[in-house]
């Protein structure tokens, strides 16, 4: 899956000066003017029966980097939580990862489903999707097996050449000569997974990251179990459970993300009447949909969006 002998989690500084709007954009050739890192330090940080990580310290001028690497024993995701104090201009901070994946295509995150991007550069079209949007993953799959980048904060993303690469830091001087200057803290992670993105859980993999449990102390004064279950052959992601804004209803909304269609079964595990509204996202009644023994059956087509009410 990985190239053994160009390496991965390669840091590059690259010079950065685009000819237009300086904070946002990057031109093509940066590429061309870049140094790679090589750590200062590194070491065992700890070894135990969940994870193992290391610490990994990088100087370049003014400004230092720390990454701490962990390794888990119960997922195949490898986190690189990084910390950096930087004090750089017109200056990008790249991580990159060599694979052997052949693909003519990549997949990119974005609200509500993921776009496809060329792996090549044959046409003028192909060459300018040299840095692509991602929100919480990128994936580069073949048939077999695939590898996905994600981020908990950095949407600028490149993969070309059997390349997968992030952007970190940009740093530029206009309109905020300042920009990114000081302290950050973010996490980047690679899951290596078999079959595509979806056999790879990477859609959950990447709210994971982005939304992890947090745990508290309290005391438990009611146990409630799930509003809905849910029974489906393609996952779905759930975007929202909450009241009405009428206050009448529950509102159930959920979006197909693998580009498949799929029917899904939703228990209902509280009282509410025996039709159910399809809703658009203002909540504006569409049409009515039969619950029966307290199960609702629908179709729902690639990349759709469906928002229900149920009254109480």
């Amino acid at each position: 899956m990985f190239d053994t002998k160009l390496g991965g989690n390669l840091l590059w500084i690259y010079e950065d000066r685009p000819l237009d709007f300086d904070n946002w954009n990057i031109d093509k050739d940066y590429i061309h003017k870049g140094t790679q890192l090589k750590a200062g330090s590194y070491q065992l940080l700890e070894n135990n029966s969940l994870f193992t990580s290391f610490e990994f310290v990088y100087s370049f001028r003014n400004s230092k980097i720390k990454q701490i690497v962990l390794f888990y024993s119960f997922s195949p995701r490898i986190d690189f939580k990084t910390y950096v104090d930087w004090h750089e201009h017109q200056t990008l901070l790249r991580t990159e990862f060599n694979t052997n994946i052949n693909s003519s295509y990549a997949r990119f995150d974005i609200q509500y489903g993921n776009i496809l991007r060329s792996t090549s550069n044959n046409t003028t079209w192909e060459q300018a999707e040299f840095e692509t949007v991602g929100h919480k993953w990128a994936d580069l799959s073949d048939l077999g097996y695939g590898v996905s980048l994600l981020n908990d904060c950095k949407y600028g993303y490149k993969i070309k050449d059997k390349k997968v690469s992030l952007t970190l830091i940009k740093s530029g001087i206009y309109p905020d000569i300042n920009a990114d200057q000081g302290q950050h803290s973010f996490v980047y992670s690679l899951l290596p997974h078999n079959g595509d993105f979806v056999d790879g859980d990477v859609e959950k993999n990447g709210w994971e990251l982005n939304d992890q449990l947090q745990l508290e102390k309290y005391q438990l004064i009611y146990k409630a179990g799930p509003l809905f279950n849910f029974t489906a052959r393609y996952p779905v992601a759930v975007d929202a459970i909450k009241l009405s804004e009428d206050k009448k209803g529950i509102i159930l909304r959920l979006n197909e993300y693998s580009g498949r269609l799929t029917k899904i079964a939703i228990k209902v595990n509280f009282a509410c009447k025996s039709k159910v509204q399809l809703t658009n996202l203002e909540e504006k009644f569409i049409k009515n949909i039969s619950i029966e023994n307290n199960v609702l059956s629908i179709d729902v087509e690639p990349y759709k969006i469906v928002t229900l009410k149920f009254e109480l």
